[in-house]
């Protein structure tokens, strides 16, 4: 208990030559879990983000580095619509934050129980919402993608060295007119500057300009620029979040 309130300590350690190395991660169930307003997104990307969540059946993808916020985009989309009517159920590694009314699991690989199997194994429970912690390989894309195309609602992360494509499971899915993923890429460590939130609403608007955006398996929806943007360093800052050209645009 810290100051009235339930922490969590997630302690790893790790013997070197120079001794014991200690990692401390501090889980505040109060401020791990971020209002879907509290994201930081723009009106356009959140409106985009509801829509998206508002389907009663399909997959979406939260992509990003370890550290960006993959987790806890997730996290507010299943409190955003968390309710007593919907069975939703999760399969993490292991589970972060406990929420009220989700039926929450967490691997063991002793156990024979990974993601893969731990989707066949929710399955049979009738969820109206899976949430799988992180697709690692082509079983458990497999699988995410079967229970997508079954009538539910699947929420998943993956890193970018494991970018979707590398699955055979997204590709054959993506040639289907049945579920076409929804993609999202993660990155709530800092804000966007201005130019890169245009460059990502003008992707948006063109998006949906199409009215069969959601059926078009070549350019399924992305809340924010999937090209990787290359580093600029402005006002003494570097890395993605710098100001950046739009290939596209020629700007």
């Amino acid at each position: 208990m810290l100051t009235g309130r339930a922490v969590d300590f997630r302690v790893s350690s790790q013997a070197t030559t120079h001794g014991e190395n200690i990692v401390l991660r501090i889980l505040d169930r109060q401020k791990g879990i971020v209002p879907l307003d509290g994201l930081g997104l723009e009106a356009v990307q959140l409106q985009l983000l509801k829509k998206m969540i508002a389907r009663p059946e399909g997959i979406i993808l939260v992509t990003g580095p370890t550290g960006s916020g993959k987790t806890t985009t997730l996290y507010s989309v299943l409190n955003h619509i968390n309710n007593d009517g919907l069975n939703i159920m999760t399969l993490e590694d292991p589970v972060e934050y406990p929420m009220t009314l989700i039926r929450q699991t967490s691997i063991n690989e002793a156990a024979k129980m990974d993601f893969g199997n731990g989707i066949r194994s929710l399955m049979r429970q009738d969820p109206d919402v899976i949430l799988v912690g992180e697709i690692r390989d082509e079983d458990t894309a497999t699988m995410a993608f079967r229970a997508a195309m079954t009538g539910h609602q699947v929420y998943s992360t993956s890193t970018p060295t494991r970018r979707p494509a590398r699955f055979p499971a997204f590709s054959t899915s993506a040639s289907s007119r049945t579920s076409s993923p929804a993609t999202s890429s993660a990155s709530l460590r800092s804000a966007w500057c201005a130019n890169c939130a245009s460059i990502a609403s003008r992707r948006i608007r063109r998006a949906q300009a199409n009215a069969a955006w959601w059926g078009r398996a070549e350019r399924p929806p992305t809340l924010l620029p999937r090209r990787r943007l290359r580093p600029m360093r402005v006002s003494g800052l570097q890395g993605s979040h710098g100001h950046h050209r739009d290939p596209e645009d020629g700007r």
